[in-house]
């Protein structure tokens, strides 16, 4: 359950409009990135790896017994359980008062909830319903109907479809949500809050994949890159993210790098739905009904900062932050504590007008 061939190709149907619609300056790098592209198919379909499948084979286990073993540890009072939905089974791990306003966080591609466990869920919990959700499709406790990938979300629609699934799972009593997304996290949350208007209250984009600004070139072509040798080249691709010149994966925690190792292993990222930056008039329809707040580093490398800041504040997000000498790890390598009393503070001052 490698990256499914539709995927490829709407991976070169993407770069190719790049190409065709990039100003001159960029026609070059556009052609480069095509090439490589095209290449990193070549490599990947030539493999003859055995597969097993979704949550079975011994590198499954090892992902899964690092990932249960932290769940123990950063949500071991929360309600943790799987949720049916019409693409498979979801899961959550739900904290808190469920009487209280609840707030979706939802992670970045190529990882899981575990993201949130040991830093905003023990904030947000105090005064919602926090709900971390394991993507339907990535490397996590969740899993996609009859562990075929292609049943994952299909499009913008269907992604907001999931969403309110979830919603509908948890039984939640007002039937709406707040949703914190981390990088493609984010956008899931837009693609949400534009189809499923009555089901958002507020959103929280930190470090959005595209959604305010396309995604840059030079980072497609890294993580292209990246993608044919990802066990070599994961520091250089995440010091590329980083706004840190020191970055060194051989330095970050021992439990970090084996839950990061196991989920190279697994590698059952499955994202058929291109993350993609938005027109103004759907952002503006966007934040007309849901109150927003954007957060994002200086040095932000996935997407422009300058770009995604000036149309944040265009089309009206409600609260807008940059944060500077961060990158897209922000949330490694800057201080936790005031981006947590930021969220705290900006979905719960907006509650009672909501």
């Amino acid at each position: 359950h490698k990256t499914p061939l539709s995927n490829w190709k709407k991976l070169f149907r993407a770069v190719i409009t790049m190409t065709m619609t990039a100003t001159s300056n960029h026609i070059f790098v556009s052609l480069v990135v095509l090439i490589v592209a095209l290449l990193a198919s070549q490599f990947f379909f030539r493999l003859n790896k055995t597969t097993h499948e979704w949550h079975e084979g011994p590198k499954w286990q090892r992902f899964l017994s690092i990932y249960d073993d932290r769940i123990l540890q950063e949500y071991p009072d929360c309600d943790s359980r799987l949720l049916p939905t019409r693409f498979g089974s979801t899961q959550v791990h739900a904290c808190g008062d469920s009487t209280k306003p609840a707030v979706l966080m939802l992670h970045g591609a190529g990882s899981n909830s575990l993201i949130y466990g040991d830093w905003l869920i023990p904030t947000i919990r105090l005064t919602h319903y926090a709900v971390a959700v394991d993507f339907i499709c990535d490397a996590g406790r969740s899993v996609p109907k009859e562990k075929n990938v292609s049943n994952c979300p299909q499009s913008q629609q269907e992604l907001a479809d999931w969403i309110s699934d979830v919603v509908s799972g948890l039984k939640i009593l007002s039937n709406k949500v707040s949703i914190i997304g981390y990088s493609y996290g984010s956008f899931i949350a837009a693609c949400t809050a534009m189809y499923k208007p009555n089901l958002v209250n507020k959103a929280v984009f930190i470090a959005p994949a595209a959604v305010f600004a396309p995604i840059q070139v030079s980072w497609i072509f890294r993580a292209v890159v990246y993608a044919m040798f990802p066990s070599y080249l994961y520091n250089w691709f995440f010091k590329y993210m980083s706004a840190d010149p020191d970055f060194e994966y051989s330095k970050m925690s021992p439990r970090h790098q084996d839950l990061t190792s196991a989920i190279r292993e697994v590698a059952e990222t499955t994202l058929a739905v291109n993350a993609e930056s938005f027109s103004d008039e759907k952002l503006l329809a966007m934040t007309s009904n849901t109150k927003t707040m954007l957060i994002i580093g200086e040095l932000e490398t996935v997407v422009n900062s300058t770009v995604a800041v000036d149309t944040a504040r265009r089309v009206g997000v409600s609260k807008v932050e940059l944060y500077p000498k961060a990158g897209h790890l922000l949330l490694m390598e800057y201080p936790r504590e005031p981006i947590k009393s930021l969220i705290a503070s900006f979905l719960e001052s907006s509650e009672n007008s909501s």
